[in-house]
C-alpha cells in the first residue's frame, strides 16, 4: 500500500494547527500493541461492545446513559434514530480514562487530605453529570431535528424582505427545487430540493454569499436568465420571473450580511487531537479482542462549521446506511457515536466482514491524513494496528459510494456471469423454467427507452435485473419482442442494472454491458441520472438515490398488450402470461421486497422516512453532495479545526499561492480540490 501524508495549506501557512503531518516513522500494522491505554480505568471484563444483539431496539448502541427503546420500533413507521456517547456497559457507569501525560510523581507520592479527596470526587461527579446532561440534550435535539426533517414543513419567514424573496422563489423555482407538494417532477432537480428553506439556503455558499448577491450563484443564474430552466431552456413555463421578483431575491441576499450565517459563538472546535483522545477513551472500553478492528468515521468538520442538527441527523444516517450497504455480514451495524456532540461514529471491521486490507485500501487514497499532537496517538495506532483508524465521513460518503472502492469493498466480480455464481442464481435457467417475475414499460425513471425488469429469488432475498436499450428499433422493442433475451424472436438489449439483497437485508448494485462486462457508469445514450454532475448513472451512488427506500414500484405494460393482440402466436401469449404476473401479484412482490429493505434499515436503527421522497434527497447522496460542493473561507477553516480569522491570517502570512487562495476564498467559493 502506498501511504499518502498530505500537508494542509493551513500548515504551510504557518498556522498553529493542533495536528502535524504524519511522519514516515509512524507505527506499522505489525508493531506490538500496547497492553493498556495511559490512565485507563476500565477492566477488560467490563468493556463495551460496539454492537448489541440483532434483537436490540433500533437506537445508537453507545451511551453514557442507555437510550430508552423506541416505542413500536418494529412497527412499519420507524422511530427517529437516537444515540448517545460511549461510556457505559450494561447500565454500569465506566470511569473516564485519563489520557493526559503521566502525573507528577511527587503528587502521586503524597496522600491527599480527606477534604481534597472529597472535593475531587465532587468535582468529578459534577463533570460527569454535566457531560451526561450534554449527551442527553444532544439526543433530544437529534430526535427533534429528525422529526422536523420528516415533517417536510416549510417555514414561512416573517421578515418582509425575506418574505418577498420567498414568494418569488416559490412561484419560479419550487416546482423543480423544493421537495414536497410543490414539486412537479419525480425528484428535485440536481438533488437540490430545499430552495424555500431560506435559512438553510443562506448558509450554503454554493448558492448564497450573504450580503453579495452579485457573487451568489443562485442570483447570477436568475439574472442571466439561465434559471428557471423550464422557462429559458425548455420554453415550457407559464410565466417568467418578473423584474420585481428578481429584485426581491437581490434585496434579500443583500440584507443577509452576516446575520444568516450560523452562529458558532461558544462552540468548542473538535480538532484532530480531540478526535484521537475520544477514540482512545472508546478503545479503553472495548474488549481486548475487539480493539484491533475498531474504526471511526468523523463528522466533526460539519460540527465545526455549525451545520444545523437537521442536517447532522441525515449525515449520520448516510454514514451508517453506507456501511451496511457495503457489508458482507448478516447482522446489521447500528449507529454508535462516542462523543457528546455525536460527531464520531464507531464500528468494527469484523462486523462488516472487512479485513485490514480493505481498510488499507480505503486509507490508501485518503487525502486528509494527519498525525495529531496528542500523547495517546501512538497507543491508538498500536492498538488498532493502523496509523489511521479514523476518516472523514463526507469523503467516505463520496468515495466509497462509487467505483472502484464500491466494487472493491463489496468484492463484486468483473462480469455478470461471475456475479450470478456468487449469488447462487442462473438467470437463463430461471427464465426457461418460468421462475422469474417480469414487467416491461415504455417510460422508466433513468432509462431513455423501454425497459424490462426481472426478479429472481436468491438465498439472501431478491435479485432484480434489468434489460436496457439504446434505441427503439424493432429488435429493441419489448412490445414487439416480449420474450428474450436473444433467440430468433427475442429482444436484443444493450446493457443492464442489477439490484440484489445483501445478507443483512440492505442491497447492492451492479451495472453491466449486454455481454456481461462490469461497468462503472451506464452509457448516457441508454440511461441518465440528472442528479450527477456528468448526468451518468454511476454504480452505487445513483442507485442509492433512485432506490432511496429499496425496490421501487413499477407497472407492467407488456402482459395485457400481448394477451390482447392476437397477432402474437398462442405459444408467445402463453409464455408472456407465465413470465409477466398479474398487476396485483406483481405489486405484492414489489411491496414485499421494499418491506424487506425497510425492515433492514429499522434493525440498523435508521429511519426510512429520512430517505423518503418528501424529504427530497436520499441520505447517502446528501452526505456525498456535501463533499462535492465548493467551499468558502469559513468552511475551509472549520475543516482544519480553526477560526476563519486565524486561517486567513495564516494564509496571508504565508504569502504567494496561499495568499492568492485567501483572497479568492474571501471573494467567493473554490472547488475543494484547491485545498
Amino acid at each position: 500500500m502506498t501511504w499518502r501524508w498530505t500537508v494542509s495549506i493551513a500548515a504551510l501557512a504557518g498556522v498553529a494547527l493542533a495536528s502535524l503531518v504524519l511522519a514516515s516513522s509512524g507505527p506499522k500494522a505489525d508493531e506490538q500493541a500496547a497492553i493498556k491505554l495511559p490512565g485507563a480505568g476500565a477492566e477488560d471484563g467490563q468493556a463495551a461492545n460496539t454492537n448489541e444483539s440483532k434483537d436490540a431496539s433500533p437506537q445508537d448502541d453507545s451511551g453514557a446513559t442507555q437510550a430508552e427503546p423506541a416505542a413500536g420500533a418494529g412497527d412499519e413507521k420507524a422511530a427517529a434514530p437516537a444515540d448517545a456517547t460511549a461510556g457505559a456497559t450494561d447500565g454500569k457507569e465506566q470511569e473516564k480514562p485519563d489520557t493526559s501525560a503521566e502525573k507528577n510523581k511527587s503528587e502521586e507520592a503524597a496522600p491527599a487530605a480527606p477534604e481534597e479527596k472529597a472535593a475531587s470526587k465532587e468535582e468529578g461527579e459534577k463533570a460527569e453529570s454535566k457531560e451526561g446532561d450534554k449527551t442527553e440534550q444532544t439526543s433530544v435535539d437529534s430526535e427533534a431535528a429528525a422529526e422536523k426533517v420528516k415533517s417536510g414543513e416549510i417555514p414561512v419567514p416573517a421578515d418582509p424582505v425575506a418574505l418577498a424573496a420567498f414568494h418569488a422563489l416559490e412561484k419560479n423555482c419550487s416546482r423543480c427545487h423544493q421537495a414536497g407538494p410543490t414539486l412537479k417532477r419525480a425528484k428535485p432537480a440536481k438533488n437540490f430540493g430545499n430552495i424555500l428553506h431560506l435559512d438553510e439556503l443562506a448558509r450554503d455558499p454554493n448558492f448564497i454569499l450573504p450580503g453579495n448577491p452579485d457573487g451568489s450563484h443562485l442570483f447570477i443564474q436568475i439574472a442571466k436568465k439561465e434559471m428557471p430552466y423550464d422557462c429559458y431552456q425548455e420554453f415550457d413555463c407559464k410565466d417568467e420571473p418578473t423584474e420585481q421578483e428578481v429584485t426581491a431575491i437581490y434585496n434579500w441576499i443583500k440584507s443577509l450580511g452576516e446575520v444568516a450565517l450560523a452562529a458558532c459563538a461558544g462552540r468548542k472546535v473538535i480538532d484532530e487531537e480531540a478526535i484521537v483522545t475520544a477514540i482512545a477513551a472508546d478503545l479503553d472500553q472495548q474488549q481486548e479482542h475487539r480493539r484491533k478492528g475498531m474504526r471511526y468515521i468523523t463528522l466533526s468538520n460539519f460540527y465545526n462549521h455549525c451545520v444545523e442538527e437537521t442536517d447532522m441527523v441525515r449525515y449520520r444516517q448516510g454514514v451508517v446506511k453506507l456501511l451496511n450497504s457495503l457489508s458482507g455480514n448478516s447482522d446489521v451495524v447500528k449507529l454508535h457515536t462516542i462523543d457528546p456532540e455525536k460527531t464520531i461514529i464507531a464500528f468494527n471491521l469484523d462486523d462488516l466482514g472487512w479485513t485490514a486490507e480493505d481498510w488499507n485500501r480505503i486509507i490508501g487514497t485518503y487525502p486528509y491524513a494527519m498525525k495529531p499532537d496528542a500523547t495517546v496517538y501512538d497507543t491508538v495506532a498500536s492498538l488498532t494496528g493502523t496509523p489511521l483508524p479514523w476518516i472523514r465521513g463526507d469523503w467516505f460518503g463520496f468515495t466509497a459510494s462509487r467505483p472502484p472502492l464500491y466494487y472493491d469493498l463489496l468484492k463484486l466480480p468483473a462480469n455478470f456471469a461471475e456475479l450470478q455464481k456468487a449469488e447462487n442464481v442462473d438467470v437463463l435457467t430461471d427464465i426457461e423454467k418460468f421462475l422469474v417475475k417480469r414487467a416491461g414499460f415504455q417510460k422508466a425513471g433513468v432509462s431513455k427507452h423501454n425497459r424490462l425488469i426481472e426478479r429472481h429469488a436468491i438465498p439472501t432475498g431478491y435479485f432484480w435485473t434489468s434489460y436496457d436499450f439504446k434505441g427503439d428499433k424493432p429488435e429493441q422493442s419489448l412490445f414487439i419482442h416480449p420474450l428474450g433475451p436473444g433467440g430468433t424472436d427475442g429482444f436484443k438489449h444493450d446493457g443492464g442494472e442489477t439490484i440484489f439483497s445483501l445478507p443483512n437485508g440492505f442491497q447492492a448494485d451492479y451495472l453491466n454491458t449486454a455481454k456481461g462486462d462490469r461497468l462503472d457508469k451506464g452509457p448516457t445514450e441508454i440511461v441518465l441520472d440528472d442528479s450527477q454532475l456528468d448526468r451518468a448513472v454511476t454504480d452505487g451512488i445513483s442507485c442509492f438515490g433512485c432506490h432511496n427506500q429499496g425496490i421501487r414500484q413499477a407497472t407492467d405494460d407488456i402482459r395485457q398488450h400481448v394477451l390482447n393482440d392476437r397477432t402474437f402466436s398462442k405459444e408467445v401469449r402463453e409464455q408472456v402470461e407465465a413470465l409477466y404476473p398479474k398487476p396485483e401479484d406483481f405489486k405484492a412482490q414489489l411491496d414485499e421486497d421494499a418491506t424487506r429493505f425497510r425492515n433492514a434499515m429499522i434493525r440498523a436503527g435508521l429511519d426510512p422516512e429520512l430517505d423518503s421522497q418528501k424529504v427530497g434527497v436520499e441520505t447517502i447522496n446528501f452526505l456525498s453532495k456535501a463533499y462535492e460542493k465548493s467551499i468558502d473561507l469559513k468552511i475551509a477553516a472549520a475543516e482544519y479545526g480553526l477560526a476563519a480569522e486565524a486561517f486567513a491570517k495564516g494564509l496571508a502570512d504565508a504569502g504567494g499561492e496561499a495568499g492568492q487562495i485567501k483572497r479568492r476564498l474571501e471573494q467567493g467559493v473554490l472547488p475543494r480540490e484547491i485545498l
